[in-house]
């Protein structure tokens, strides 16, 4: 008999602290992923502890990454990986996009952090070389450059996690999900892990514990039943 084990759901990291903790635990036209051996330019429009951290799983048959809901429970053999996701300008595609990123460009990220006290002021390379489990990737700062970011209307990313939880065939996901004035989010807890990450390299690591919206649940339920 396969043995499952619960998964918790995605959130937004809440704090430098919480973002510091989550490095130790283990697309669509809106989720911009970087490709293989390829990179990208990005301006991030919020600082670290406002990314979303977040578990996904591999659908082998469909070929699609897809959130784990809170709460799921995967069988034995299927493993999660966890992501961050953030707002940034992509100067590549001139829109705001939710910029997916493994653990070990987050680490890179957070270095700047904690050098410069901000991520905000300059533009950054993203690069992706390999592939597999010899994929690696490279943050590259640029100059520091004066750029008004509240011209830019930042994306709901909770409600974008929930949204890639919907059937491919549901054209939903190609419309940008603006993120309300005003809305803000309780502070997350995240438990530390030792695991190492790689994009594309599935493994179990601490949650960032915040739900999905749970209507999507029976989806990614009959999804893993396939």
């Amino acid at each position: 008999m396969a043995t499952t084990r619960k998964i918790a759901g995605p959130g937004k990291l809440g704090s430098i602290s919480a973002a510091k903790k989550s490095l130790k635990g283990g697309g669509n036209r809106i989720v911009k992923t970087i490709p293989e051996n390829d990179s990208i330019t990005v301006r991030f429009l919020e600082e670290p502890d406002q990314f979303y951290g977040f578990y996904e799983w591999y659908n082998a048959e469909e070929k699609t990454f897809y959130p784990v809901v809170d709460g799921e429970e995967l069988p034995d053999g299927v493993r999660a990986s966890f992501r961050y996701l953030a707002n940034g300008y992509v100067v590549d595609d001139s829109a705001v996009r939710a910029v997916k990123m493994p653990k070990s460009l987050f680490e890179q990220i957070m270095a700047r952090y904690e050098k410069h006290g901000t991520i905000l002021d300059r533009d950054y390379e993203l690069t992706r070389s390999g592939s597999g489990l010899d994929t690696t990737y490279m943050l590259t700062p640029e100059a520091p450059s004066k750029m008004n970011l509240k011209r830019f209307e930042l994306l709901d990313l909770e409600a974008i996690l929930a949204k890639m939880l919907e059937d491919e065939d549901d054209d939903a996901d190609d419309e940008p999900v603006k993120k309300t004035v005003g809305k803000t989010a309780p502070r997350q807890t995240v438990v530390d892990d030792d695991d190492e990450d790689d994009e594309d390299e599935d493994e179990d690591e601490a949650p960032v514990r915040r739900p999905v919206k749970r209507v999507a649940k029976k989806t990614v339920a009959r999804r893993t039943a396939r």
